[in-house]
């Protein structure tokens, strides 16, 4: 049983100036490469960027700005404990423990 054959592509030059055209070639195919990937890494932060400051924004707006940072608003509901809002359980006789 014969092996499978692989394609293989070869590339040759009959001279000094085609390999240097070559390498040039390959050198500028890996610089578009790298630029192309800046720029999609630049456009993500533009759009995170823009992201961050439509919720900050909104939250300005709708007044939550401070409670995000972890300030009080000082014009909203006090946040204080009040104990006359305190819910308890009625209070039962305490049960013995000999079943009567």
């Amino acid at each position: 049983m014969e092996p499978p054959r692989i394609r293989s592509y070869v590339v040759t030059s009959n001279g000094k100036v085609s390999g240097i055209a070559g390498a040039l070639l390959v050198i500028a195919v890996g610089a578009l490469l790298v630029a192309f990937g800046l720029t999609l890494l630049a456009g993500l932060a533009v759009v995170g960027t823009a992201s961050v400051l439509g919720v900050v924004a909104y939250r300005r707006v709708r007044g939550g700005i401070r409670r995000a940072i972890g300030r009080p608003d000082p014009h909203g509901p006090s946040r204080e404990l009040d104990p006359a809002n305190e819910v308890l359980p009625p209070a039962q006789a305490p049960k013995r423990l000999d079943g009567h």
